[in-house]
């Protein structure tokens, strides 16, 4: 008798330390997903349990919505893993052991090594700076675990281990890594200066949001964002799940903006309302409101729906704090900038009317008064928030005087602007 290929397991999924499925594939490099019990937590809110298989149509975009986007680094990696096909199982299969999100794809040969053996080798600043070179390079981090580590998106980065006292590691085995590290991107220099500005003025505004610090590694500037998928817990490091709104909405990556076929704010309020328990689903919704208008009033125009994402408990979801935040402010003070969401009709910040806002508060079940009150606290407080960390930056000894001090600048015109245009 001979084994049909194409029931035997490709990839073993697995969920804080239990299997909750498996991914098998056919030929054509295409797979499906099947859960091993219906009581099992779910990978994505695009495909429950409860169903129990999934064909490649679902899977197929949640998978690439695990890898980077840059073509360039994808093929380096086919390069490295021998890889002759261009199925993203078969890159998975190499760097899914550690993805965002709790969820580990192991091949079965992987099984031992990837659940045990866990520990951390410390890296020194040089290695570290090699590593975000290679990065920079369109390479992957050179690891004795072949790259098991894959994040999405098209910035280069790569993610360590860093404990209390701040020694930076690479995991091993079972072991999560706790930040992410990104070079600036070649061409914009101060934009990890802009990126922690923003992620750490909009909690200074009140927004959930992800925590970072800027460090330069041996003369390659970074900011170093903390994962929020990952909870210290006394000596231990615990995974938390999540997808993007990309992934939760069953689309490829490359439909993350709206304009290319993406959702738009109405759509991912409509997912909200749908997966998130009832007693939460409003306050959900009104932080989600809150973000669009943050990214509005400092022209965040990159937040598209990989930049949203939901946290999964079992088969619980709730909308997950920001992160990824940036502002075209620091690049050009100019409000005639296309946004990744619209809001109402309007795809441009300067375009944007109390019509548009109108139309939003009524399609996404929130009261007029209160979001029109939240535009004139976040347009009264942004500046002001931005200028503190500007302030701590210049006593830490950062150098301020480009995109830093262009964007505070900026900042403070165009949230005045934008109020005026909205609130009369």
């Amino acid at each position: 008798m001979t084994t049909d290929p194409a029931r035997e397991p490709f990839l073993l999924v697995y969920l804080h330390g239990e299997q909750i499925a498996e991914i098998t594939r056919s030929a054509g490099k295409i797979g499906r997903l099947r859960y091993i019990d219906h009581g099992v937590p779910m990978l994505s809110t695009a495909m429950s349990p409860t169903i129990g298989r999934h064909p490649w149509k679902a899977l197929g975009p949640w998978i690439e919505g695990l890898l980077p986007e840059r073509p360039e680094l994808l093929m380096q990696w086919r390069r490295q893993f021998g890889i002759r096909d261009q199925s993203p199982l078969s890159l998975l299969a190499y760097v899914g052991e550690e993805c965002a999100g709790a969820a580990r794809f192991i091949r079965p040969d992987r099984i031992s090594q990837a659940l045990g053996n866990s520990g951390l080798r410390p890296l020194s600043e040089a290695k570290i700076a090699a590593h975000l070179r290679v990065s920079l390079a369109a390479g992957s981090p050179a690891t004795d675990e072949q790259g098991r580590f894959s994040l999405a998106g098209a910035q280069a980065k790569i993610t360590l281990y860093q404990d209390t006292a701040g020694q930076w590691f690479m995991p091993t085995g079972d072991t999560p890594t706790t930040h992410i590290i990104k070079p600036v991107i070649p061409g914009m220099p101060g934009q990890e200066l802009t990126e922690h500005m923003m992620l750490t003025a909009a909690r200074g505004v009140g927004l959930s949001c992800a925590t970072s610090v800027v460090a330069t590694f041996e003369g390659v500037p970074t900011v170093v964002v903390r994962r929020y998928d990952r909870i210290r817990e006394g000596g231990s490091v615990r995974r938390v799940h999540q997808e993007d709104f990309t992934q939760a909405l069953g689309l490829l990556p490359s439909r993350k903006h709206q304009s290319r076929g993406g959702p738009g704010p109405v759509q991912i309020v409509d997912h909200l309302r749908a997966h998130v328990a009832p007693a939460h689903a409003q306050h959900d919704v009104e932080r989600f409101v809150q973000a669009l208008i943050f990214n509005w009033l400092t022209l965040g125009t990159d937040a598209h729906a990989k930049n949203y994402s939901l946290l999964l408990d079992r088969n619980e979801a709730r909308l997950a704090p920001l992160y990824d935040l940036n502002s075209y402010l620091a690049l050009e003070a100019n409000p005639h900038a296309k946004m990744s969401m619209r809001i109402g009709v309007a795809e441009y910040a300067d375009a944007v009317a109390r019509a548009d806002w109108t139309d939003l508060a009524v399609a996404a079940g929130v009261d007029e008064e209160w979001l029109m009150s939240e535009i004139r606290r976040q347009a009264e407080v942004i500046p002001s928030a931005l200028l503190e960390v500007l302030i701590h930056l210049r006593d830490d000894g950062v150098d301020i005087s480009g995109s830093p001090l262009r964007l505070v600048e900026a900042a403070v015109d165009w949230t005045g602007v934008a109020v005026r245009n909205v609130t009369g």
